[in-house]
């Protein structure tokens, strides 16, 4: 279940989310909404990654320890960015996606330096970072980010286009330009594909996510997963997950509880007549961490 912090504009009406409230008292009630409500109350794990302004107020707020605490939980904090640098305190600037490389460096340092300064740098260790054409190599510049906690917007169009539904494994992508959704295991880092922002109906790049079709989505791997088994055919680490925005996010508190509990009464701990385990909860740093087990049983073989 992953978690974005986005930019701070105050509270203002998205024509696809209805009302959004993007103040800092606002994420962090949602934020800790999230915490209490979803995470410890339900059983699921959820992975946050958040833009340096909103790190920034942590700081002001001296809210470190409630940052902290979803770390002591055994959940994800890390690092999202958009195309925003820090040019003074709170004067967050919105610069285009297609800067000069040594520019975009600049935006990135603005916000994983507040991130670290919350987190410490030995827990910022995962980030989501709006597509731009160095991405794929900025992101290896940072050794410190094993990787990627979601998609963004372009994949989720490509993946929308091919595949119908996000990929259902992690795996190591190429993340340049044309070349998205194609796997490149000489990549430092790996992606943890998800589904868009959870009870949304969006325009066709972003799908219907709504809560009836995220049941339906999470069959079809189900059964994909299944066939495997019955087929006897070599075993992959597989994933399925769903996001929020802290901005929008108390539209959807209903729908987060319904597709929790859905699969906590269904799958989640339950097991197939063989006895095989059909879904766990689990970190993004626990997904990392098995398919980097995968692998290494696995060498130079396709994660699809």
């Amino acid at each position: 279940f992953n978690v974005h912090i986005e930019p701070m504009n105050g509270t203002i009406t998205n024509p696809l989310h209805g009302e959004t409230d993007t103040t800092y008292q606002g994420n962090m009630r949602e934020l800790l909404w999230l915490r209490d409500s979803v995470a410890v109350a339900l059983g699921t794990k959820i992975s946050v990654q958040s833009n340096g302004e909103f790190f920034e107020y942590v700081l002001d707020n001296g809210d470190e320890e409630k940052i902290l605490s979803f770390v002591q939980l055994g959940f994800d904090f890390g690092t999202h960015i958009h195309p925003f640098r820090r040019e003074g305190p709170h004067n967050w600037v919105r610069y285009n996606w297609d800067v000069p490389d040594w520019f975009e460096r600049t935006i990135w340092e603005s916000n994983i330096q507040f991130a670290d300064s919350v987190l410490g740098k030995e827990n910022n260790y995962h980030i989501n970072a709006y597509w731009c054409p160095h991405y794929y190599y900025l992101v290896s510049e940072y050794p410190k980010f094993l990787y990627i906690a979601s998609m963004g917007l372009p994949m989720t169009i490509e993946a929308r286009r091919f595949l119908k539904h996000p990929p259902w494994n992690p795996f190591r992508p190429s993340m340049e330009p044309g070349k998205l959704l194609e796997e490149d295991l000489t990549r430092s880092y790996v992606l943890l594909p998800n589904h868009y922002q959870i009870g949304l109906l969006a325009p066709e790049e972003f799908a219907d996510v709504r809560v009836e079709t995220l049941k339906r989505q999470f069959l079809m791997i189900y059964v994909e997963w299944l066939s495997r088994i019955r087929n006897n055919t070599p075993d992959k680490i597989w994933l399925w997950g769903f996001s929020t925005h802290t901005q929008f996010n108390a539209n959807v508190h209903d729908d987060i509880i319904e597709m929790a509990n859905w699969l906590n009464e269904n799958f989640v701990g339950k097991t197939t007549a063989s006895g095989d385990t059909i879904a766990i909860w689990a970190s993004s740093r626990k997904i990392y961490e098995r398919f980097l087990d995968w692998e290494k049983a696995h060498p130079n073989e396709s994660s699809f």
